[in-house]
């Protein structure tokens, strides 16, 4: 029988330091913070199975993105996955909206440049 762990503490994550052999810190639910990401920051990541396969979403660096927010962020994706949506699809579609709208509304005030002599 695998024991559970306890769940993960703001104090524990603050009390990792340079050189700590472990990977990640399993919040459980496939929320887990990877450690020193990028030369020392650490990446909130939630995997999940959708439409049979295994994906990984990231949300957020640390201290940035703290527990509670991630633990918030991956509940919403949880309710995604379980309605059948993927939640990086759909981030990618509100990304690409802004997008749309920055070069709509780039397109509507132009830029004047001064004449060049």
């Amino acid at each position: 029988m695998i024991a559970s762990l306890p769940p993960l503490s703001d104090t524990a994550i603050r009390n990792v330091k340079p050189g700590d052999p472990r990977k990640r810190l399993t919040d459980g639910k496939g929320l887990y913070l990877l450690l020193f990401v990028k030369g020392g920051s650490h990446g909130w990541r939630l995997d999940y199975t959708i439409n049979g396969r295994r994906k990984t979403l990231s949300l957020g660096t640390y201290p940035d993105t703290g527990l509670k927010l991630a633990r918030e962020k991956a509940d919403e994706a949880r309710r995604l996955v379980a309605a059948g949506t993927d939640p990086s699809d759909k981030r990618k579609a509100t990304k690409a909206q802004a997008v749309q709208a920055r070069q709509a509304e780039a397109m509507r005030h132009p830029v004047s440049t001064p004449p060049q002599f």
